[in-house]
């Protein structure tokens, strides 16, 4: 396959250089940025390259990624992209469009993601500026789920805070992404209903009395065009850096007043409809810039309406989704 050069590869040097030039151009779109600006935690992915390229992937040819936001099908994704292989969900594990209970490798990770965000939550947001505390668990669990208990494709939180980190150092051994959706408005008003209530493990829950993970983190800056990823953490991390630098004490409001209303606690559930749903389109449009279509299958389980229901199916609810199975059971078809 041919690698890559200038420009996607600019500006970068020694290690970071060689995985940067390991990329496939057949992993890119043609739209895509430079890896400069993809990667907002160089370290945390190179320490994930490194684990992906010592894999053995149980004798798969590539990787499922499911990069869609929750609320959009993901677990029915999940459940169908594991046919003949090893699915994570959240901490869930699926094999052969069976749940096959929880997995404890990516338990600890889920554990450590959750506690990283609850300790900014507690704090003055903007001290937020690194990822590292994040390197070791992530990459300690991954490697476990790939060598240990053969698992070949993530969905779901917390894994999609990190999916360009996890797509580009995957896609040299072979990806392919199921990327789940629906439209914007009815994602953001459902993912505030249905996800704003923690559960009793009181380590989890935030000062405002709900667990973090039940709504998502979301970058306060996520309407900066900087912010490539609104609810990467890596990127909205590298963001604070550039912008607040030295200032990091200051309030956000004061530093940068472009903050999303009412977001000093970087989750989902405490921002406006309109500004989650505005930042669930600037993701989707990021992830269709980022990976190309041949390697993209973009499904939408709750767009019954397209279609009318065969005589004889319960609804159209269930005759649309039964087609966006077999569109995903054919794209992750392996040659024989």
């Amino acid at each position: 396959m041919a690698s890559n050069a200038a420009p996607f590869c600019s500006a970068l040097t020694d290690e970071l250089l060689a995985a940067c030039l390991a990329i496939p151009k057949s992993c890119l779109a043609s739209q895509s940025p430079p890896f400069k600006d993809l990667i907002g935690d160089p370290q945390l992915f190179l320490a994930i390259n490194h684990v992906v390229q010592e894999a053995e992937l149980d004798g798969h040819q590539f990787i499922v990624l499911g990069p869609g936001r929750g609320t959009t099908a993901t677990h029915e994704a999940a459940r169908v992209a594991s046919a003949g292989r090893t699915i994570i969900h959240f901490e869930q594990k699926y094999k052969d469009g069976m749940f096959r209970g929880n997995s404890l490798q990516a338990l600890k990770f889920v554990s450590a993601h959750h506690a990283f965000l609850t300790y900014y939550r507690q704090r003055a947001w903007p001290l937020m500026m690194s990822t590292s505390p994040l390197v070791a668990p992530l990459t300690s669990s991954l490697k476990a789920l790939l060598a240990t208990e053969n698992v070949t494709g993530l969905f779901d939180s917390p894994w999609v805070n990190y999916f360009t980190e996890l797509y580009l150092a995957m896609c040299p051994r072979g990806v392919r992404v199921i990327f789940t959706t629906r439209d914007s408005l009815a994602w953001a008003a459902s993912r505030r209903e249905h996800h704003s209530q923690g559960s009793l493990d009181a380590s989890n829950y935030s000062t405002h009395g709900r667990r973090l993970s039940d709504t998502g983190f979301i970058c306060p800056f996520a309407q900066e065009p900087a912010v490539l990823d609104p609810f990467s953490l890596t990127h909205c991390a590298r963001f604070a850096r550039h912008r607040l630098g030295p200032v990091a004490n200051a309030t956000a409001q004061t530093v940068l007043p472009h903050r999303l209303p009412g977001n000093a606690a970087l989750d989902n559930g405490d921002v406006a409809e309109p500004a989650l749903a505005s930042a669930f389109e600037k993701y989707n449009a990021y992830v269709r810039r980022l990976v190309p279509h041949d390697g993209l299958l973009e499904v939408d389980f709750f767009s019954s309406s397209q279609i009318r229901p065969v005589w004889g199916s319960t609804s159209a609810h269930d005759e649309w989704g039964s087609l966006e199975t077999k569109r995903i059971r054919t794209f992750l078809r392996e040659a024989v």
